[in-house]
């Protein structure tokens, strides 16, 4: 029996038993409301379907590569199926050294530090925080932030881009690293910014920056 039909019987009772006249007794209802919360998560997965393809068809496919060899590389993040709304960003660390590359004229170019490997285009939402680079002189490296633009839901995906080239250098070269380390940050979306039905990049250069804040040890 619902609370409105226990109340209106309640009601209706009294009123029959006030129209008898003389001693009566006063008919009560109590009710309350209890508030429960849950705290939310976010769960996730990365992986890269096309690399992993060409590895399990090929345990060699990133061996002994040469300049300007393009590759599947795909970033992917996925929500666990219990995970709360989040916003996703992926930093993807590239080798940053000194090389000496072959111009669109087919001559050589002057050696520079060269980012060694240059990811495809960006799929749709997806938008690097140029701001937010960072360069490692020390571990010849630099990290670059890409940014989703809406929010991902429970077991939805979303991928960065899809291939990455190999510089093209020239040949005899001496280079320290060719290890690409791709990472994701995934934040719960509750409490966010949001002007719009997408996050201007604005909006999620200063997600990044309470991310990076809340994962700070204090001095």
């Amino acid at each position: 029996m619902s609370k409105k039909t226990k109340i209106i019987l309640s009601i209706a009772a009294a009123v029959a038993v006030l129209a008898i006249g003389g001693v009566y007794a006063y008919l009560t209802y109590t009710t309350s409301v209890t508030n429960t919360f849950t705290v939310g998560n976010v769960s996730a997965t990365l992986t890269e379907p096309g690399w992993t393809a060409a590895e399990t068809a090929d345990p060699n496919a990133h061996s002994n590569i040469y300049p300007g060899q393009v590759f599947d590389k795909d970033p992917t993040v996925t929500l666990g199926e219990t995970s709360s709304p989040a916003v996703i960003f992926i930093e993807v660390c590239y080798p940053n050294q000194e090389a000496v590359t072959i111009g669109t004229d087919g001559k050589k170019q002057a050696a520079a530090v060269t980012q060694l490997f240059t990811p495809g285009s960006l799929n749709e939402g997806w938008t690097e925080l140029t701001s937010k680079s960072k360069t490692d002189t020390t571990a010849k490296t630099i990290t670059r932030v890409y940014a989703y633009n809406d929010e991902l839901d429970k077991g939805e995906s979303a991928t960065v881009f899809d291939t990455v080239t190999f510089a093209n250098i020239a040949e005899g070269q001496s280079l320290t690293s060719l290890d690409v380390v791709v990472k994701a940050d995934i934040i719960q979306a509750g409490g966010m910014a949001k002007a719009g039905d997408k996050y201007t990049s604005a909006e999620l250069g200063d997600i990044y920056d309470k991310f990076v804040a809340q994962n700070t040890a204090a001095e």
